[in-house]
């Protein structure tokens, strides 16, 4: 994954929480935080094996 393509996800990922915060819609902002946090996750992990 480019960092253009983590930056456009973690941005649609903080969008869709806003959205959720301001609807009151709980669903959305666990399902976004949770994508955010493997999205960082998984960048996270690809780029410390490829080090190795």
């Amino acid at each position: 994954m480019n960092k253009g393509q983590f930056i456009a996800q973690i941005a649609l990922s903080i969008l869709l929480i806003v959205i959720g915060v301001r609807d009151h819609d709980v669903p959305i902002i666990i399902i976004a935080a949770a994508s955010m946090i493997l999205d960082i996750v998984g960048w996270w992990w690809q780029s410390r094996t490829k080090r190795q």
